[in-house]
């Protein structure tokens, strides 16, 4: 368990699911970290099979934003009156550690992602690679509303994946997700939940 851990700890997801496996230890295992992992187990292997841009009747994009250090592309599809699936591929250009500051500079969002709006509020996880935020976004034709987005950091075989979905009622204990502080909903705003890869 503390080799998953450690794995889990130096962003080696995808190598840390497949130890946790072998040895059991998804079903079995109180480390927080193994938790962590178990519950994004399915979207790991969604996420690894996704391909931009998306393909399907539904999705909405792509919206796109670019400078000469990156450029993102976003589709976005409602998979429910109040789920929202998302897609983002992002080619960054720099040296790795400037593309995982990307990781630590989730409130800055709103540069690069054309709907989001300033004032993202975050909680890093220091033993896991994740953040969980919560975020106003404006799509065209809905009103401004507000997000809570768990968002992991997959190891990809050429890139580095992102997987957000709103955390359960579950996962969230006394104002906690897996030890990362979750921010309460603005009054009086609108919520959706997301979904994505």
């Amino acid at each position: 368990s503390l080799e998953v851990v450690e794995l889990i700890q130096a962003f080696q997801v995808s190598e840390a699911l497949v130890r946790a496996r072998q040895e059991g230890l998804l079903e079995n295992s109180e480390a927080e970290a193994v938790k962590w992992l178990k519950s994004i187990e399915d979207m790991i292997q969604a996420a690894l099979a996704v391909e931009a841009p998306p393909s399907g009747c539904g999705w909405m994009g792509p919206y796109s934003s670019s400078d000469d250090d990156f450029e993102v592309s976003a589709w976005v599809k409602w998979t429910d009156r109040t789920v929202i699936g998302t897609l983002i591929e992002m080619t960054v250009t720099g040296k790795l550690e400037q593309v995982l500051s990307l990781f630590r500079e989730a409130d800055l969002g709103h540069h690069v992602v054309p709907f989001v709006l300033p004032g993202t509020q975050c909680s890093y996880g220091w033993h896991v690679p994740a953040v969980v935020m919560r975020f106003t976004c404006k799509l065209p034709v809905v009103p401004p509303v507000s997000a809570l987005v768990h968002r992991a950091f997959i190891d990809g075989p050429e890139s580095v994946l992102l997987v957000e979905r709103t955390p359960s009622s579950a996962e969230i204990v006394r104002g906690r997700c897996y030890g990362m502080g979750v921010s309460p909903k603005p009054a009086g705003s609108a919520e959706i939940k997301t979904l994505g890869a």
